[in-house]
């Protein structure tokens, strides 16, 4: 592949990283502290991010590459990689709670709810854009 293919797909990924330089900022003045329910848009929009960033991943390899993916598949894939994204980053907030002494995790019930409110955002997002035609 070319560099200046692996430069468009990667940009792909911003909205994720902008969430996660959002995420970095927010913790660093203590927003969590003062607002603990901002978890949760954040979880929310964190499956979006993943799940448009996938589409237009796959949008793009299937116009650029000869790719052929049914819509269907694009939808249950892209619902399983935000599941694994969001397995992913509750893996990196436990490593924040336990080597940093943060608070991120606050329970299995906060941590179960972070899970579903990704995949949540992740259906979501694959709902808006099967519904769309892309």
């Amino acid at each position: 592949m070319e560099f200046k293919k692996i430069v468009k797909i990667l940009g792909f990924f911003m909205y994720p990283i902008l969430l996660f330089l959002w995420n970095v900022i927010i913790t660093l003045l203590g927003f969590y502290d003062s607002f603990p329910w901002l978890d949760i848009p954040m979880h929310f929009l964190g499956g979006i991010a993943v799940g448009y960033s996938f589409f237009l991943t796959l949008n793009y390899l299937q116009e650029r590459e000869n790719f052929q993916n049914k819509k269907i598949y694009t939808a249950v894939f892209g619902i399983a990689l935000v599941s694994l994204i969001a397995v992913f980053w509750e893996f990196y907030e436990f490593g924040m709670d336990y080597f940093f002494g943060l608070n991120y995790q606050l329970s299995v019930a906060d941590t179960m709810l972070d899970f579903f409110l990704g995949i949540l955002g992740g259906a979501f997002v694959n709902m808006i854009l099967f519904l769309k035609g892309d």
